[in-house]
């Protein structure tokens, strides 16, 4: 009774957790922030640059480009500036129910002044952009947590004994 009644909530979060990042774009950069934090503070001296670090900002990379392709205004802000003399980045999403399964669909225009697609952007090269700026801000977050989090657990190491 109680492993339905954690299966159930668990699924119940899955569905909320899913919706939610369809209408809010900030939901998926911020559960992977999330994810990373606690992997690399419970992974205590096992992760950094020399033992599997490089491994774990991939999957999260991976992840990212997979979850959050519709990015937020930050993380969609390099795009804006390759295109702005073409228009405005605007994002749309279209969420398309079959059957009982789900599925949303994202669009990256460029819109001019007038309000017509001048570019639509390639999804494939939106997914690679995502994976690599991932790359990027969560090597930059591994070389600045594992130290901190080592100074952290240093200190605290020394006032237990």
């Amino acid at each position: 009774m109680v492993g339905i009644s954690i299966f159930g909530a668990l699924g119940f979060g899955l569905y909320f957790l899913f919706f939610t990042g369809v209408s809010n774009q900030w939901v998926w950069a911020s559960v992977l922030l999330i994810i990373f934090i606690i992997i690399t503070w419970f992974s205590k001296k096992y992760v950094d640059w020399k033992h599997g670090g490089i491994l774990l900002v991939v999957v999260i990379a991976f992840m990212g480009a997979c979850i959050d392709i519709q990015g937020n205004p930050l993380y969609n802000e390099p795009i804006r500036l390759v295109y702005q003399h073409l228009g405005t980045l605007k994002v749309t999403n279209i969420m398309t129910s079959i059957n009982g399964t789900t599925g949303v669909n994202y669009y990256f225009n460029i819109v001019n002044p007038s309000g017509h697609v001048v570019k639509q952007l390639n999804m494939w090269g939106v997914a690679l952009f995502r994976f690599i700026e991932y790359l990027v801000i969560y090597s930059i977050l591994l070389s600045m947590l594992v130290p901190m989090f080592k100074l952290v657990r240093n200190i605290k190491l020394k006032k237990e004994s």
